[in-house]
């Protein structure tokens, strides 16, 4: 299933079921969709994968 969500730059998406505040989504370089990523608690630039997102008006296609 999906869950939708709102960015707080007011983007709406939809992500896996998993996705939850606090959570970040992001663009990387050569992918076809953005990602879903979760921070490590405790560890400064550690996520975790949480799953793949559409969010309207940042994708091409």
């Amino acid at each position: 299933g999906r869950r939708i969500f709102v960015s707080e730059k007011g983007y709406l998406g939809t992500g896996v079921e998993e996705v939850k505040k606090g959570d970040l989504v992001y663009m990387v370089a050569g992918a076809d969709v953005p990602y879903i990523l979760r921070p490590v608690v405790g560890k400064e630039h550690t996520f975790t994968l949480v799953g793949e997102a559409y969010v309207h008006g940042i994708m091409d296609g």
